[in-house]
């Protein structure tokens, strides 16, 4: 499980199957296919912002091990790596409001479209490596949005086809 605390130091990548781009006719400013999108990273002269979490987890554990009553066990490896990713953010910017837009745009599909990919990025210096990635994510609970003159916390889960963990 992948706990972090804050998103100055990290970006997230949603990664959008080029289909339901061109399907929902979704582009960036320049007019080219949006299958790509990025929140959080280092800001503005380096400082980070949108402090909030990501919960990264899998639905099983990778081992276990089940003994009996002669004092043996058995490790049993489980090959599942579904899990779910949830993002809570609680400042409120052009770069939430364009990801709460976006899975709200996706989650309104009609037909059977390939789910989105979810890359949890650090940012050290100019370098970007990934820590983790959820592959076929589908929306399971968009955020209630909060109309407040206090930013509230917008909460965001994914279910996920496949969790990674990378080093």
């Amino acid at each position: 499980m992948l706990h972090i605390y804050s998103l100055s130091d990290y970006q997230i990548t949603v990664g959008i199957p080029e289909i339901v781009a061109r399907d929902l006719e979704l582009t960036d400013a320049e007019g080219n296919f949006l299958t790509s999108y990025q929140i959080g990273g280092p800001g503005l002269n380096g400082e980070g912002s949108f402090v909030g979490r990501i919960q990264v987890q899998r639905d099983e554990n990778a081992w276990e091990t089940v003994g009996d009553k002669t004092g043996s066990w058995v490790h049993n490896r489980s090959r599942n790596k579904t899990g779910k990713i949830t993002l809570e953010l609680n400042q409120i910017s052009d770069q939430t409001i364009d990801l709460y837009q976006l899975c709200k745009i996706y989650e309104s599909i009609e037909g059977n479209y390939e789910g989105l990919t979810l890359t949890i990025n650090t940012n050290s210096s100019d370098e970007s490596s990934p820590l983790a990635k959820g592959i076929d994510a589908y929306i399971t609970k968009q955020p209630d949005y909060p109309l407040d003159e206090n930013a509230g916390n917008l909460t965001w889960e994914f279910t996920c086809g496949q969790i990674l963990y990378f080093e």
